[in-house]
This record gives C-alpha cells, structure tokens and sequence, in this order.
C-alpha cells in the first residue's frame, strides 16, 4: 500500500463515527453503510494528512479534532435535490393561497428545511412570483435551512449548471435566472436577485431546537429528509416543526415518508400534505 492510499474502515472504527453521527445528527447509519460512510470520508483523510481511516478517526475523537467533527456532517449529508421536485406540492401551494389572502394574509412566511443546494426554496419563490402576478397586494418571505455550512454557501451563490436545469421550463428559466458563463466557459444560471433578497439562508441541526428561528410559519416544507431519522426521532422532529407552523398552517414532506402511527395533531390534505390542526385525530 503506497502513502496514498488508505485502507478500509474498520467495523469498529464505524461504529464509533456513526454513533457519533446518529447522537449528534440523528442520521442512522446501520452497518451496511459502512462503504458510504468510507467512501465520504476518504477525502478528509487525505486532507488532514493520514494514510489511514483508524488515525483520522483516533483525530476526529480528539482534543485537536473539534474542528474537524464539526466538518463531517459536511460530508455524511445527503444534499439530493431538483428543482419542481414532486411538481404537484408546487401545485397544492399554488392552490392554497387565495384562500389564505382572503383570510387577510400579507406577508406569508415559508421555511424549507433540509433546504440543499437551494433548488426547493427557490422553486417555492419561482411559484409565488407567478402567483404575485394574479393576486397582487401580497409579499412572502423564505427561509432555507441545512445541517451543512457548504451545501448551504451554493444555496445562497444560486449558481446552477445546465444539468441542473433539465426539470426548470423554458418560461422560468428566462424569466427567473440570470444567463451565463463559469470562469471554465460552461453555462452557468444564477437565480435572480429579487428571488435570492427574499429567500435567507441559515445553518440549522433538526437534533436541536428551534428557538433561534425568528417567527412562525405559513408552510413548512422538509421533504426527503425524515427518511434517514428513526421513528422516534422524526417524531421529534415533526413535533418541533408544529411548534413553528401557524395555525391552519401546511406541512408538506417527502411521498416515501409518513406520520402513521404517530398521533400528532395533523390532518392530511393529500398524501405526504398535511394541515396543522388543533385537535389530534
């Protein structure tokens, strides 16, 4: 094996970093994910100059790691994410906001969390825009949230590559995005400035609470992300998010998810769509 190289990441060594991570973060890694895990972290072991995953995690567990163990969700997060992602949520928003004016809503307020590269919140303001364009008089406000510093630094850039754009029609992208080039000489397009003015981005851990998050919410979407949490942890979590939704507020996530069985004051609109009730039915 030359200096280059490291070797496997031990069963024990996995152990240790997952729960770590599960602790910390609430992602579970089982033991079948020990190659991912590897595969993610082969990079940070060679930047911090190890030819081995059992030095680096010996570091990681160190006084001299701090740093470096508050980097490695950077790397264990998935960041999986298009824009017009599961279309028909789009839709449904687009849908309930008549109803919500009516009641006398002028400024609706919008968090996504587990937010990614930016694609989901910026789609939210892309369908909010059109819907300025019918019903006037009415503002909106978005919040983007993720566990990771890096994936969230691209949100905020708004930067996107023409693979990026496969899902993005024709209309949204002359009318929302910004055309042109990288320093490379690839096409590059960049969401327009009055989406990214009102679209804030913040660092934020689902494991901890939310009381730093400044108000409460119209609609909170966290899509695709509960899967990697255990039952009772996204049961937490989604206890939280109520605790943040505004009455008659709507929750949206992801279709492979669900909250059966957990009898929370929820009253499903359509699937993976529910309203906040005041009762638990």
């Amino acid at each position: 094996m030359d200096g280059t190289t490291t070797d496997r990441l031990s069963r024990e060594d996995f152990l240790r970093l997952s729960a770590f991570i599960t602790t910390n973060f609430g992602i579970k890694l089982p033991e079948h994910k020990v190659v991912l895990l590897q595969s993610r972290l082969l990079k940070r072991v060679r930047l911090n100059g190890f030819t081995n995953f059992a030095d680096y995690t010996n570091f990681i567990f160190s006084a001299q790691g701090l740093q470096e163990r508050n980097k490695l969700i950077d790397y264990v997060s998935t960041n999986k994410t298009d824009f017009f992602r599961e279309a028909k949520h789009f839709d449904f928003l687009a849908q309930q906001i008549p109803s919500m004016l009516s009641k006398s809503y002028s400024h609706l307020k919008v968090w996504s969390a587990g937010c990614s590269s930016g694609e989901e919140p910026y789609t939210i303001a892309m369908t909010l825009e059109e819907l300025k364009k019918t019903y006037t008089g009415f503002d909106y406000g978005i919040l983007g949230t993720d566990i990771s510093s890096r994936i969230l630094q691209k949100a905020s850039k708004a930067v996107y590559g023409m693979d990026q754009m496969i899902d993005v029609p024709d209309y949204y992208q002359k009318t929302y995005f910004d055309k042109g080039k990288t320093n490379k000489g690839a096409m590059a397009f960049q969401i327009k400035s009055r989406l990214r003015n009102k679209t804030t981005f913040k660092r934020l851990n689902l494991m901890d609470e939310f009381s730093s998050l400044p108000h409460h919410f119209d609609f909170i979407f966290c899509r695709n992300v509960l899967i990697y949490f255990d039952f009772h942890t996204q049961k937490q979590i989604l206890s939280k998010f109520l605790n943040k939704l505004k009455p008659d507020g709507i929750l949206f996530i992801g279709h492979a998810e669900s909250t059966l069985g957990m009898n929370l004051p929820l009253t499903q609109l359509m699937p993976s769509v529910y309203r906040k009730a005041t009762y638990i039915e």
